[in-house]
């Protein structure tokens, strides 16, 4: 129900030029109350309800997505809710791996089922073979912030390497296949030290996170997202005016990536 308010709001945002809040007030109350039930079961999944617990995931992945360009709520917010459910998908699949495979979403999901994390993140581009780096706007400006990693913050340093690293795989990954789940996936494989980072608002943490909005800019056909990106964006870059002069160069970078 939450993922359907979501729909009439991009179809009347189509027509009208802005999403109607009422639809997205909808969805927040039709998602919290969905929650409420889902995360317990989560512990207690069965051959008999695992199917329907992985495709009311994947939906609730959807639906977050769909949420980071409501202007009732801190896009912030939906980025951590997304890790949550990323991770809840991945808890039923551990749980009851062959019955998915076998089961009647077995077709759908076989592309993601079937893969490991190897394979998933491979790549055929021509420019990654023999140490070629990427020459495209986005990649350049993503490799651009391991310049700002403090090496002798030992912790924080790898946190932000090992989030950025996962940010490029993310968007080969989409110049490869064309798909969005390695982008809309990027807040699962984050680790807990940058998700602290992140919560605690430090600076390099939010600018590696709003090039994760520049991703999600690139999927901005999707009525489930359209904007959303460029919300986190936003969010993000509000406000930055006091900061070093090379993270201003970053920030001016995610601008211009997004059009603003």
């Amino acid at each position: 129900m939450a993922l359907t308010c979501l729909h009439q709001a991009a179809l009347e945002a189509k027509s009208s030029g802005y999403a109607p809040w009422q639809w997205q007030k909808y969805a927040l109350g039709y998602q919290t109350r969905a929650l409420e039930t889902f995360r317990p079961a989560l512990t207690k999944i069965t051959s008999d309800n695992c199917h329907a617990a992985f495709g009311f995931s994947v939906l609730t992945k959807l639906t977050a997505l769909s949420l980071l360009g409501n202007t009732l709520r801190d896009p912030c917010e939906s980025i951590l809710e997304m890790r949550e459910y990323v991770h809840g998908i991945g808890l039923i699949y551990r749980q009851a791996e062959e019955e998915l495979k076998s089961g009647p979403f077995g077709e759908i999901f076989a592309d993601l089922l079937g893969e490991d994390l190897s394979v998933f993140w491979a790549t055929s581009s021509p420019r990654d073979h023999d140490g070629e780096q990427d020459a495209d706007a986005i990649s350049l400006s993503i490799r651009a912030l391991y310049e700002l990693l403090d090496p002798e913050d030992v912790l924080l340093s790898e946190a932000y390497k090992d989030a950025t690293h996962n940010l490029m795989l993310a968007w080969r990954r989409y110049q490869r296949s064309n798909t969005p789940d390695g982008i809309t996936s990027w807040p699962a494989f984050v680790n807990n030290d940058y998700i602290k980072a992140f919560q605690a608002k430090k600076p390099i943490a939010l600018l590696i996170c709003t090039y994760y909005g520049v991703l999600l800019h690139q999927l901005r056909s999707k009525w489930w997202l359209r904007d959303g990106g460029l919300c986190l964006v936003n969010s993000l870059v509000a406000g930055r005016s006091q900061t070093s002069s090379a993270l201003s160069v970053q920030i001016d970078a995610v601008k211009l990536l997004v059009g603003l």
